[in-house]
């Protein structure tokens, strides 16, 4: 069991201060986190595993918010009432062989905003009331983000990977790493909670193939990361902007990428 604190503050920057001295501040974040698990070994002490339960929940949950009518578009601080996570994670390593190792891991979470109402708008939610449910009465719209996913929490996630390494001659060997995973689809969007830019389920793999002495002096890698590409997807049946303003980003870790890379390890 474990509490946290994170302290209030103020948005103090010259073009988001807000009309009255009452608005400056948001209050203080409080956390609380339960958590029960068990690790063990099977096979001889050949595998590992590790089982764990937990929840997660915070109070007063301090987010950048987008003023959209007024301050255009910029993020100032502001309180949920509450976002709980909670599941289960787990990780299982074996060695099959002395050269060959697998590890699996995989996480089932459910993460959402127990309460948040009075959330700003969005600029597209602010813009249309009616489809949003957007209060325009108050400035810079407010809406009610109760029960919807907590931003970065899939519902689920597993992870495979392998390690084998090749002893070769005069005392070098070559290494091989293939990683890869598939996920549920999730938000991103912690200032607006969009939907309309998100992750659906996705897969992605990585490569690495090494080569270097056995006492690990130094290395010689070959990378090729993000082989499938994921990468957050547009979803137009959540565009309320009549001009489809939003457009796909990918970000840079999301494109394929190919190198090589060269440790060196001082004693």
């Amino acid at each position: 069991y474990a509490e946290s604190f994170k302290a209030a503050g103020f948005n103090t920057g010259q073009a988001t201060l807000p009309p009255t001295f009452d608005e400056y501040g948001f209050g203080p974040e409080y956390g609380t986190n339960y958590e029960l698990g068990i690790k063990g070994d099977l096979f001889d002490g050949s595998a590992r595993y590790t089982i764990s339960l937990f929840q997660n929940k915070v109070s007063d949950l301090q987010l950048a918010a987008a003023t959209p009518s007024t301050d255009n578009n910029l993020l100032d601080f502001q309180n949920a009432g509450a976002q709980r996570v909670r599941g289960s994670e787990f990780t299982f390593d074996w060695a099959a062989t002395d050269q060959l190792t697998f590890n699996l891991s995989g996480a089932i979470l459910d993460g959402v905003m127990l309460e948040y109402t009075g959330a700003t708008c969005t600029e597209a939610e602010f813009a249309n009331p009616q489809a949003s449910g957007c209060d325009t009465s108050v400035a810079n719209g407010a809406i009610d983000r109760s029960g919807t996913q907590a931003p970065n929490t899939p519902d689920w996630k597993f992870v495979l990977s392998a390690d084998y390494v090749m002893p070769i001659s005069n005392g070098y060997e070559v290494s091989f790493n293939a990683k890869g995973y598939i996920s549920d689809g999730y938000i991103t969007d912690t200032n607006g909670f969009s939907q309309v830019l998100k992750y659906n389920q996705h897969e992605d793999l990585g490569i690495n193939v090494g080569f270097g002495p056995q006492e690990g002096t130094w290395k010689l890698t070959a990378f090729g990361r993000n082989l499938l590409e994921a990468a957050p997807s547009y979803n137009a049946e959540f565009d309320l902007s009549p001009e489809a303003i939003l457009a796909p980003v990918v970000y840079r870790s999301s494109y394929t990428s190919y190198g090589l890379s060269f440790r060196y390890n001082y004693e």
